[in-house]
């Protein structure tokens, strides 16, 4: 069983920053080590029912995603709550109220990736009724066993194989690829489009609008931050280099995912919304600290005047993006699209995957 390193250090400040009581060593990983000894039982479950070698891989691959995605979790789960203190810690007068509205906030955004670990729980307990694909080379000892089903529960008459065959390849056609096909394509071009014009339950927001106005106010704040602190201020050029990447990532996802730029991104992965997650969370880290040193330097901090409102709209779009439903549906989606025979029918018809913002 593959688990990841669990930031025990981490682990005991966060403790430590909300708790009087003394932590105890080793349980968050412990903790950690008993999901994933949890999800590794599962993995053993569904191996046993899975037709191919092929399957089996995938549902291995599922559970080591779980893992390492659990564990990314967890550990920046403990990072923020190092962050800041209890109230209770430090006391009522000296409570950094700003300080832990950001925490909150980011405590809000990590819980995507819970979310994400879930969701490849959730597709590993059901790895065994992914289809099998045709370039599996166990496809032909699969579809046999399939036919011979088929055969078994035909009429005396239709027994034999090539009849079986036959009657099984026109009920199938006759039933999928004439509509099949064309509502899958049609349900795709309409989850397509969810990232632009919002899904039902966002009453018109939509991820596209909210990122852009994350692009465009980031770029205002580190125009006006040029001017103040110097263009050659680490903190201007650290958010101008995060930008450049955001931007890139967004341009990718509008056009398709089609972009050559993003293979130098660190966090790129195959995945053009996968890094476009990643550059917006470096993106918002990097206006924070580009932010605060331009309090720094500000008569009165709490008057930033346009800079401020700028800001404001950036974190609001932040706020905005965390409260869609956009992942939720896109994670339904996948669930009705990912077994057989829609996947295979979705492959004929053109169908490519839809990605959650995660």
């Amino acid at each position: 069983m593959r688990t990841y390193t669990i930031n025990e250090s981490a682990a005991r400040l966060s403790h430590e920053m909300r708790s009087f009581d003394n932590y105890e060593k080793g349980s968050a990983t412990a903790g950690y080590n008993a999901d994933v000894a949890e999800a590794a039982a599962i993995l053993e479950r569904v191996k046993a029912l899975c037709s191919t070698e092929a399957q089996k891989e995938h549902a291995e691959y599922l559970f080591d995603r779980y893992a390492r995605t659990l564990a990314e979790a967890i550990n920046r789960d403990n990072e923020i709550g190092t962050r800041c203190p209890s109230v209770m810690i430090c006391g009522a007068g000296n409570f950094p109220t700003r300080k832990k509205e950001k925490q909150v906030k980011a405590w809000g955004a990590n819980h995507e990736t819970f979310r994400k670990a879930e969701h490849y729980l959730d597709l590993l307990k059901t790895a065994h009724t992914l289809t099998v694909k045709s370039n599996d080379p166990e496809v032909l000892d699969y579809l046999r066993e399939k036919l011979a089903g088929l055969e078994a529960k035909l009429p005396a008459a239709l027994t034999r194989q090539a009849v079986a065959l036959a009657l099984s390849i026109v009920v199938m056609l006759a039933a999928f690829l004439g509509f099949g096909s064309a509502k899958l394509r049609s349900r795709y071009n309409e989850v397509c489009k969810w990232y632009t014009v919002g899904v039902a339950a966002d009453n018109g927001y939509n991820l596209n609008e909210e990122l852009t106005t994350r692009m465009n106010t980031a770029a205002n704040i580190i125009t006006t931050a040029g001017s103040t602190l110097g263009a050659d201020s680490a903190e201007v050029q650290a958010a101008q280099s995060a930008l450049s990447d955001f931007t890139a990532c967004l341009e990718a996802v509008q056009n398709g995912g089609k972009s050559q730029a993003l293979t130098s991104l660190p966090y790129y992965q195959g995945s053009t919304m996968h890094a476009l997650y990643q550059a917006n969370e470096v993106l918002g880290s990097r206006i924070d600290q580009l932010y605060a040193k331009l309090q720094e330097q500000a008569a009165d901090p709490m008057k930033m005047g346009a800079v401020q409102g700028q800001y404001g709209q950036f974190n609001s779009a932040a706020i905005i993006i965390g409260t869609l439903k956009y992942n939720d549906a896109v994670y339904d989606y996948q669930k009705e699209t990912g077994g057989f025979p829609a996947s295979v029918l979705g492959a004929i018809a053109g169908v490519k995957e839809v990605e959650p913002f995660a």
